[in-house]
């Protein structure tokens, strides 16, 4: 009996060895997912088009406003104005089609001229030219096509770090590229 519960107690050491084991293992997992996919780390940004979306100024050539999208880095749109381009494309590209369901068949052609914002959010200064006869079927208009999962879904495609590494990246890079030189330096020492 003795012997066989001197068997046990080294299994039982064995799971007592087992159980730090993994814990250490998924730590440096998370690491990595953060530096090499950080591409789905970036949030799907939202836009609350009640309040995220202010009318600046209403006049006979259009409308001027502002859109806030949450969890969005305005300063990589405002870095890169592809990016914006984008936005504008797509958010045009909705907007005409709920607009032309809406009985506005007008070639509405809404700018982004301008971006600011920070690393929670990018607020779109946005143009609209537009009769004002039919202003108000195209801000509710506007406001649906904020809502549309089509036009949030490029705003969280743009807002991925993945173009911009390559800019800020190479501020990065030449630090690996030291790191990598001073480890082959060892190497042929010994």
């Amino acid at each position: 009996d003795s012997s066989s519960g001197s068997d046990e107690e080294p299994t039982e050491r064995k799971v007592s060895k087992e159980q730090p084991a993994p814990a250490p293992a998924p730590q440096p997992a998370p690491k990595p997912r953060t530096s090499g996919k950080t591409l789905k780390s970036s949030k799907p940004s939202t836009i609350d088009c009640d309040n995220d979306l202010k009318i600046t100024s209403q006049d006979d050539a259009g409308i001027t406003g502002t859109l806030v999208a949450h969890s969005c880095h305005g300063t990589r749109f405002s870095r890169k104005s592809g990016r914006v381009d984008n936005v504008a494309t797509k958010l045009n590209s909705v907007l005409k089609d709920k607009c032309s369901k809406a009985g506005v068949k007008d070639n509405l052609n809404l700018k982004i001229p301008k971006v600011s914002g920070d690393k929670a959010k990018a607020e779109f200064t946005f143009h609209l030219p537009c009769e004002k006869s039919k202003q108000k079927t195209v801000l509710d208009q506007l406001k649906a096509s904020c809502k549309d999962k089509q036009f949030i879904d490029t705003v969280t495609a743009e807002n991925q770090p993945d173009d911009d590494d390559s800019s800020s990246g190479s501020d990065e890079e030449p630090t690996e590229r030291k790191v990598s030189k001073e480890q082959p330096a060892p190497a042929p020492a010994p």
